[in-house]
């Protein structure tokens, strides 16, 4: 993610990683969510790992995060 995502825009991410699960609007920024599988860290994956994308106020990358429900 770190070498793919910067400098793409909102519309170039889709089409590198498919189309996301849930894409949120807060203000002028966007985030996407897209759904990674079960949890690989753990003996029983109980839990899911989220992809978690925020697009800053111009729209374009502005930082990633894994979340584990």
């Amino acid at each position: 993610m770190r070498h793919v995502l910067p400098g793409k825009c909102g519309d170039e991410i889709p089409l590198l990683l498919g189309a996301p699960v849930d894409i949120r609007r807060a203000g002028k920024s966007y985030d996407f969510i897209y759904y990674m599988g079960p949890q690989r860290d753990s003996f029983f994956p109980v839990d899911s790992e989220w992809l978690l994308i925020w697009l800053g106020e111009d729209v374009c990358f502005e930082r990633y995060e894994i979340y584990t429900d």
